[in-house]
């Protein structure tokens, strides 16, 4: 009673012992004939006694007897079974061998990937290494609104030697000024993205006490420098003069319904709470004048700026060369209106319109000293494209060395000197050699095999040809749209 399929697939050394001993359905003449005949002389479900031929001994069950329709509608769905295993049989064999193919080639690139020792010892001394820097910055922003003179009077001067350039700039610009625009500026208390309900009521709490000083009679610029989240801050709070379209539209909204040296009530924006003040609406051509001037600020503030931001760096680097401690070159090459200042001067700065923010003077030039750094590190933020302070440093031999240049930032200069320096030594790298180059080759093996693919890539997209007769319109089409044309 056992089953007979698990016996022969348990059991039976014939190729069909997988399919449990299954030979499908077959006529006479298929079989060798002690086989065909014991088949023949069977009924369904009748199992044989044991059947000799050349190949051995048989245990046959025949299964079913079909005839006429019956037949002809097995074989026809034996002989798609047997197509189908052909068909997804050859291409799971095709799949399979592009796999094993794919697999060979990486493996192939991998293989001509090589990590000399000394390209392993000199990758190493360069990521190991460390050094470590004093550096000052002087930026433009800094010295044009603490030492360059930007009263109208300065300005005015300054636009007039050098007309041409401002009347360039101005011709590009003229448009945001005329034929209106109105000069504002606000005291901003800042929500972070996402503010709860908590955060905005904190944030207006702090507003409404601002807007209450300014209200009282206190300088709004004064107040503008000391408490603004605003990057117009430093400009105590100055947006210059701006036209409909400029702001969002709730700022825009109550700075276009108030009058000259009206204070707004708070006005909530999706960056927080601000107090306003129109300072003053130009029409015509007020409003051109305004614009030329503004413009000529501009263009003072960044090119005598960054003048003397270049000059003080220079002086200190040449101090520095020629052996004076960093803090004693600074302050011997600040100039005169950036230092020893009074606390009257001070006071009067603060409440000049055009000063610094005091509270803070982050921006000062001061000597700073980097955190450890590799020749890959960047010590220095806001550095210019191409300058590489890292690979400088590293250039440099002991404490108290200077390079001959200045370092260009984005927004001025600095000064670097390096404070010490930390070669790794061969007998570190002899420590660690078998995970380095493990780790190196690894890396630049995944390195290879990404420029192969991408090689094999560049190569396929430029062997790909569009037929131009696909984007032809057939000429019929053609006569059917001057038809209808």
């Amino acid at each position: 009673g056992e089953n007979f399929a698990k016996v022969a697939r348990e059991a039976s050394d014939d190729s069909s012992a997988s399919d449990g001993g299954d030979l499908g359905c077959f006529q006479r003449g298929r079989m060798v004939k002690p086989f065909e005949d014991a088949v023949f002389s069977m009924t369904p479900g009748q199992i044989s006694d044991l059947v000799t031929t050349q190949y051995g001994f048989h245990v046959i069950k025949l299964d079913t007897i079909y005839k006429g329709d019956e037949a002809e509608a097995l074989g026809r769905r034996e002989t798609a079974k047997n197509l189908m295993v052909n068909v997804e049989g050859e291409a799971l064999a095709a799949e399979t061998a592009k796999k094993v193919l794919a697999a060979r080639m990486r493996d192939l690139v991998r293989a001509r990937v090589r990590v000399g020792d000394e390209e392993a010892f000199t990758t190493y001394q360069r990521e190991k290494s460390s050094a470590t820097i004093r550096f000052a910055t002087f930026r433009r922003n800094w010295f044009a609104h603490r030492v360059l003179d930007v009263s109208p009077a300065a300005v005015d001067a300054w636009a007039k030697s050098h007309h041409e350039e401002v009347e360039r700039v101005f011709e590009t610009r003229k448009a945001q000024y005329v034929p209106e625009c109105r000069s504002a500026r606000h005291i901003l208390v800042k929500l972070p993205e996402g503010a709860t309900d908590e955060q905005k009521e904190t944030a207006s709490k702090r507003a409404s006490a601002l807007l209450d000083r300014v209200r009282k009679g206190e300088e709004f610029a004064k107040v503008a420098r000391e408490e603004s989240d605003d990057t117009s801050a430093s400009e105590g709070g100055d947006l210059g003069c701006f036209q409909r379209g400029r702001m969002v539209k709730p700022f825009e909204d109550a700075a276009y319904s108030m009058s000259p040296g009206q204070i707004s009530d708070l006005v909530p924006t999706q960056y927080g709470f601000h107090v306003i003040k129109l300072d003053a609406i130009y029409k015509g051509d007020a409003a051109e004048a305004f614009g030329r001037r503004e413009t000529a600020k501009n263009l003072m503030i960044n090119v005598e700026g960054e003048a003397l931001a270049a000059e003080t760096a220079k002086k200190v680097l040449a101090a520095l060369k020629g052996g004076a401690k960093f803090d004693q070159a600074i302050a011997d090459a600040l100039p005169a209106r950036a230092k020893g200042k009074t606390d009257k001067d001070k006071a009067k700065k603060a409440d000049d319109d055009t000063g610094a923010k005091e509270t803070g003077d982050a921006d000062r030039p001061r000597v700073e000293i980097s955190a450890p750094f590799n020749s890959s590190g960047d010590p220095i933020s806001g550095v210019s494209p191409g300058q590489g302070v890292a690979q400088i440093a590293f250039r440099l031999e002991k404490d108290g060395d200077v390079p001959d240049d200045l370092v260009k930032l984005e927004d001025g200069y600095a000064v670097m000197q390096l404070k010490e320096k930390s070669d790794a030594s061969r007998d570190q790298f002899e420590s660690e050699r078998d995970t380095f180059a493990a780790a190196m080759l690894a890396a630049k093996q995944a390195d290879a095999l990404n420029g192969y693919v991408l090689r094999l890539r560049e190569s396929a997209r430029s062997e790909i040809k569009l037929n131009e007769a696909y984007g032809r319109v057939p000429d019929k089409e053609k006569q059917q749209e001057g038809d209808e044309g």
